[in-house]
């Protein structure tokens, strides 16, 4: 988090895919990845967007103090990868063996 005038840096804790963290002030929060439209932060009750950097990483401007969440909103590649899958199921739910009923067998067959 970089205050107004770019003076002050405090590194954030995070994880892999997030984090969780208070910020101080308003200000501006960098991420130190490759610019990515679905990154999000949840501030205040309401999800700001970012926006890139000169050096193509993200940057979001916060308002003002409170708890923030920073998560990546991949609701389309959740949705592929459930559509794969359902496919997938249907694929081995046709090539499974189906045999005739008990009914549909005939006296001599079923001797």
């Amino acid at each position: 988090l970089a205050d107004a005038e770019g003076a002050e840096l405090i590194e954030m804790p995070s994880e892999p895919v997030g984090g969780e963290f208070h910020l101080p002030g308003a200000g501006k929060v960098y991420v130190a990845e490759r610019f990515d439209s679905r990154w999000r932060i949840l501030h205040n009750g309401q999800i700001i967007e970012p926006k890139p950097t000169e050096l193509g990483l993200m940057e979001f401007t916060i308002a003002d103090a409170g708890r923030a969440v920073l998560f990546h909103d991949g609701t389309l590649h959740r949705a592929g990868i459930s559509l794969s899958l359902a496919v997938l199921g249907l694929l081995i739910f046709f090539a499974l063996p189906r045999g005739r009923k008990q009914s549909e067998l005939s006296d001599e067959e079923v001797a």
